[in-house]
């Protein structure tokens, strides 16, 4: 088992560049732009993005002047969870346009989210097992992503309640969600950073 785990420690490792951080931060605060504007609390959702992303840039430009591989991969993890979780708010601030929003649809998203997560990192360790990263280097599997970004949208029925009433913000919540939920994959390199931590 601990030569397929070092087989994918060989296959997952993240390269940053200062380039590549940059352009994180600013797609992560253009989501936060959004979000915060379609829900009219630009404030917050400026000040949590700001302590959230500012947090982990510093970590990703330290880690990656470090050249730390399992540092660098806890970044890139924690920057793609923090993007699916504010796209999920952007998908939520649409729904609350239309419905004025409710704990039930926030219990929801939750939900989705929580368990998107869970599958992604699940499908990698089912992967591990299998030694698919030392038999053919692991080259990821787009469908997957896909199938699974849908089969967590049919846990979220309630996207699609309010279609009728205001399609184009139906359309912004069902479109930010499907992002968000791919977003969502990134969570398995929160296993990298673990593996690579624990076995290099």
């Amino acid at each position: 088992m601990e030569k397929n785990i070092i087989n994918f420690i060989n296959y997952s490792k993240v390269e940053l560049t200062m380039t590549s951080i940059f352009r994180d931060i600013l797609l992560f605060f253009l989501w936060i732009l959004i979000g915060g504007i379609l829900s009219f609390r630009l404030k917050v959702f400026l000040t949590v993005g700001f302590i959230y992303m500012g947090t982990v840039g510093i970590m990703g430009f330290y880690y990656m002047k470090k050249k730390c591989t399992w540092g660098m991969s806890m970044y890139s993890g924690l920057y793609g969870i923090g993007s699916a979780a504010a796209l999920f708010a952007i998908s939520y601030s649409s729904l609350r346009l239309l419905t004025g929003g409710s704990i039930w649809v926030l219990f929801m998203y939750i939900i989705v989210f929580v368990f998107c997560c869970v599958c992604f990192i699940l499908n990698i360790w089912n992967r591990i097992k299998k030694d698919v990263y030392g038999k053919n280097g692991g080259k990821p599997n787009l469908i997957f992503v896909y199938l699974g970004s849908g089969a967590g949208m049919l846990l979220a029925p309630i996207i699609f309640s309010n279609f009728n009433n205001n399609q184009a913000f139906t359309f912004l919540a069902f479109a930010f969600l499907f992002i968000g939920i791919m977003y969502t994959m990134s969570s398995y390199l929160l296993l990298t950073a673990y593996m690579q931590k624990k076995y290099s």
